[in-house]
């Protein structure tokens, strides 16, 4: 009887250690899924169409950034962006360059300021403040958005900021 309980108490060990096995699988699959949620490895929209390094003009790229608005992601960086269109960060970095004129942060901030300027203008937010369209562009603070209000604003309107704070 010692040998029979002896190779119970085996299968259950192992039975024990394959139910473990098991859950750390499913526990390590859900920490991987988290982890690229929190890297932000997937836009709001889904699949997006990458870039050959030769295929990237101007009139692609803006058409790109207006179909999947990555700069809502207040924490969007250039590598994060050059590995979502799978095109170096040095060219894509020199094409914003030479191409616009500006830093990929800077290029980043003007369609964020674009997007406080459309936000504004729908009537379904004409009761929220300027604070929360600045959130909802993509700004990471505000002062970031004044920043870039006094680089690209011509019309120096302060007055509509201080309408809805």
């Amino acid at each position: 009887t010692s040998i029979a309980s002896f190779f119970m108490l085996r299968s259950d060990f192992f039975r024990s250690i394959i139910f473990m096995l098991i859950i750390f699988l499913f526990i390590s699959q859900h920490i991987v899924i988290t982890y690229m949620v929190i890297r932000r490895d997937f836009f709001t929209l889904g699949v997006v169409e990458p870039f050959e390094d030769n295929d990237l003009t101007e009139n692609k790229l803006n058409n790109w950034i207006r179909k999947y608005k990555p700069y809502l992601d207040p924490e969007l960086k250039l590598s994060d962006f050059s590995d979502k269109l799978r095109i170096d960060t040095y060219k894509l970095s020199k094409f914003i360059n030479n191409t616009y004129g500006m830093t990929f942060s800077r290029y980043m901030n003007l369609h964020r300021f674009r997007e406080v300027q459309r936000l504004r203008r729908l009537p379904s937010h004409t009761g929220k403040t300027i604070h929360e369209l600045v959130h909802m562009a993509g700004f990471s603070s505000y002062s970031n958005y004044v920043r870039t209000k006094n680089l690209f604003d011509n019309t120096n309107n302060s007055e509509n900021d201080n309408d809805r704070n």
